[in-house]
């Protein structure tokens, strides 16, 4: 065989090399990433179904009805349901958002978990999880309310998800939210005149910040810039 056709075969060999070894790093990043996903997600779910065992020694007959429970009997049938990040929306970013802008930069990872707890298949109470120094922490209990609302408008909208949580903790609102072709979607669990807000409303998450944008420009006695 020529030289030069031993080269080149040789460069081509090489090259073959160094394309699969590439690709077998990638895939090996890959499966850390995906390995230190699921390590997450179990550490949570751990310390969900931990605190869902504990949660009762922290009732009675009478706080288990305030916290969504018939009696305390029910902790016997309550299951956890499928977790649902949370995020927030600052004032700060809120009060000078214009339409214009993408609004998934307006939403803070809280590092938090919400379960719902059900009984006998039906949303009754909740754990919040707060992740703290490589931990998965319970922060919050109940939320009875809260859930139900939760619960019903998820029945209502069969067919998507994953859903998720927003916060807006300067005005008290919850949404609900999903993606729906790559734009967030929000769902209003509340009815709220002052912003406009109708229980169980679905609009793109650009359109209602931009109108509590625009709300909190008027109670500030200042013109809107839409």
């Amino acid at each position: 065989m020529p030289v030069e056709s031993m080269r080149r075969s040789e460069a081509m060999r090489m090259n073959v090399l160094l394309s699969r070894a590439c690709l077998l790093i990638c895939v090996c990043e890959v499966l850390c990433l995906c390995q230190e996903v699921r390590g997450e997600d179990r550490q949570a779910s751990t310390a969900a179904i931990k605190a869902l065992a504990d949660f009762p020694s922290l009732l009675d007959e009478r706080t288990a009805k305030l916290m969504g429970f018939g009696s305390l009997k029910d902790f016997d049938r309550a299951k956890l349901g499928s977790p649902m990040p949370i995020a927030s929306v600052p004032f700060a970013k809120l009060k000078n958002y214009v339409p214009s802008d993408d609004p998934q930069p307006l939403l803070v990872d809280t590092h938090q978990q919400l379960y719902p707890i059900l009984v006998d298949g039906k949303w009754r109470s909740s754990i919040i999880l707060a992740f703290d120094k490589e931990t998965w922490k319970p922060v919050s209990y109940g939320g009875a309310n809260l859930v139900k609302v939760l619960s019903d408008l998820i029945a209502k909208e069969t067919g998507k998800g994953p859903f998720s949580i927003v916060e807006i903790h300067s005005f008290d609102l919850y949404f609900l939210a999903f993606d729906r072709s790559h734009e967030l979607i929000l769902i209003s669990a509340q009815n709220d005149s002052t912003y406009g807000l109708k229980l169980g409303s679905v609009e793109p998450a650009r359109q209602v910040f931009s109108s509590l944008a625009s709300q909190l420009q008027l109670l500030r006695g200042k013109p809107s810039s839409k």
